[in-house]
């Protein structure tokens, strides 16, 4: 969780000065990737992004900016079913690269992905939980889907990156269906480390569902069930 923080606080720092002044309404965008009553998830341009835009949040109700990524610094964040906002409590997952970063031999050379949960109706975003991606020694996955609880514990499908470049959050072509050995992952508050709930070639890893504090995903065609925190 430590690294978590520390790469969530450079990311704030960062993007402060783009955003100047605190604004009462929420930038538009270029796209709205989830929002609840008191938070927005969206797109905004970026010319040093390698995916043309980045992704940032806003509190609705005090206009307070946070980035999400930051491709100045080659740290991009999953989208579609790997992001999860529930109230003010978002959860998301992001591959970030050093200066000289880069995919090899399949462990990720200066890469890795991490979770992060934040609490977005506190004032600077607080960090409720997070920590690695997936089971060590590898660092570097994908992410396909992810679940988050009001309380801040949070479930992810995590899959192996393999491809050797640059690693810029896209879930293609190995985190999208089930094939590759994937993990069913949770990261509990109040535990103190993450839990393997499921692995396996079966797995769908955009298939993950919560219910209260049953998480669900599908492996082989079945839907299997586990509690969470």
């Amino acid at each position: 969780m430590a690294v978590a923080v520390c790469v969530c606080a450079v990311l704030t720092a960062a993007r402060a000065g783009d955003a100047g002044e605190q604004q009462r309404r929420c930038p538009r965008g270029i796209d709205t990737i989830a929002q609840s009553q008191t938070v927005r998830v969206y797109k905004v341009r970026d010319r040093d992004s390698r995916r043309d835009f980045a992704v940032d949040a806003c509190n609705r109700r005090t206009g307070e900016l946070w980035p999400v990524d930051l491709p100045a610094s080659d740290i991009y964040a999953f989208l579609g079913p790997a992001i999860h906002l529930r109230g003010s409590i978002l959860g998301y997952a992001q591959q970030v690269c050093g200066p000289d970063g880069y995919v090899e031999g399949g462990d990720g050379g200066s890469c890795f992905s991490l979770i992060n949960v934040q609490n977005l109706g506190q004032p600077g975003g607080d960090d409720s939980n997070g920590g690695p991606a997936g089971p060590r020694p590898r660092q570097l996955w994908k992410v396909g889907s992810l679940r988050v609880k009001a309380n801040g514990s949070v479930a992810w499908i995590a899959c192996p990156e393999r491809k050797k470049r640059r690693a810029i959050g896209l879930r293609n072509p190995n985190c999208v269906r089930a094939g590759d050995y994937n993990y069913v992952m949770a990261d509990e508050v109040g535990s103190k480390r993450q839990r393997v709930l499921g692995r396996g070639r079966g797995i769908d890893p955009a298939s993950l569902r919560l219910a209260g504090s049953t998480v669900s995903w599908v492996k082989n065609g079945r839907r299997i069930r586990a509690r969470m925190r």
